[in-house]
């Protein structure tokens, strides 16, 4: 169903999931969305928030929309010192585009991801009283209601 978001953002959330880097290790200790299920978890983790839905096409029977989610990649502040967890943040993050840009499919409904609008923005964030650098990706996809793109 293309109007479903909660259905893309859970699409997006098995996928990054299974994320790996190149040594074989996920990338992430929890995918969650909107908010950490268990507290915040010791090793990378990411918290995924539905954005903002538009209509870009329509068809006979239905529409095609384009979901927009935000991705935050967060490093625990007591993992690492200060640089180390900025920069283990960016490495990430930029796993995480390589991932979304590269030769795969998400399934289900979405088509594809609009790189277009594919960014990352870093940000300073106070979570639980302590300071902490954030990797905002922000996931434009594609969905369309009359396929199935199931891999």
């Amino acid at each position: 169903m293309a109007f479903d978001i909660t259905t893309t953002a859970e699409t997006l959330q098995t996928a990054m999931r299974a994320l790996q880097d190149a040594d074989g290790h996920d990338v992430f200790f929890a995918v969650d969305i909107a908010t950490p299920k268990n507290g915040r978890p010791q090793g990378p983790y990411a918290v995924i928030h539905p954005g903002s839905i538009s209509v870009i096409e329509t068809t006979l029977k239905n529409t095609v929309q384009r979901h927009v989610l935000r991705v935050e990649v967060h490093v625990s502040p007591t993992a690492v010192s200060n640089q180390e967890r900025a920069l283990l943040g960016a490495r990430i993050a930029s796993q995480v585009l390589e991932a979304l840009c590269g030769d795969f499919t998400l399934g289900g409904s979405v088509r594809n991801v609009d790189i277009t609008g594919l960014a990352v923005e870093f940000a300073d964030r106070e979570i639980d009283d302590v300071p902490s650098r954030v990797a905002e990706i922000t996931v434009p996809l594609i969905v369309d209601g009359t396929q199935d793109f199931t891999a």
